[in-house]
């Protein structure tokens, strides 16, 4: 008979192995360069984020339903732990066009790569996530 301590390591440990995470060629790597991942068309107003100044982002996921006010737009420092970064962008006018402002933090090293996700606010579990990167550098 397995002890709670014993069913709940093995619970985490399945959950580890089994859950994947996306391989470094899935991210979409974000610059001025649209990059385009299944139709959805992703694009940063800077080649490379500096901290503390304000970079648009522009998002055009046309098989969204109208419904679909916003996009969630999280980030989490690669190379070194600086917590989640969360962005709302708000469906525009035009073609399901959804934009917004990333203002990202100061960091002791001089560069480093920040990974996420974006996702459709409210429809997550109906659509993949789209999984980014991009460069941050003083």
């Amino acid at each position: 008979m397995l002890s709670t301590s014993s069913a709940i390591i093995l619970g985490l440990s399945y959950i580890l192995f089994t859950t994947k995470s996306p391989q470094s060629d899935t991210y979409c790597q974000l610059s001025r360069t649209p990059c385009i991942n299944d139709q959805i068309n992703i694009r940063l107003s800077h080649d490379i984020v500096k901290p503390m100044i304000a970079t648009e982002v522009d998002v055009v996921w046309p098989s969204l339903p109208v419904s679909v006010e916003n996009l969630e737009f999280i980030l989490e420092g690669h190379e070194m732990m600086m917590g989640q970064y969360k962005l709302k962008l708000s469906r525009t006018d035009q073609d399901n066009r959804y934009n917004g402002q990333i203002i990202l933090p100061f960091c002791t090293s001089d560069a480093m790569t920040w990974k996420g996700t974006i996702t459709p606010s409210n429809h997550e579990h109906e659509f993949e996530p789209v999984f980014i990167s991009l460069r941050m550098e003083k």
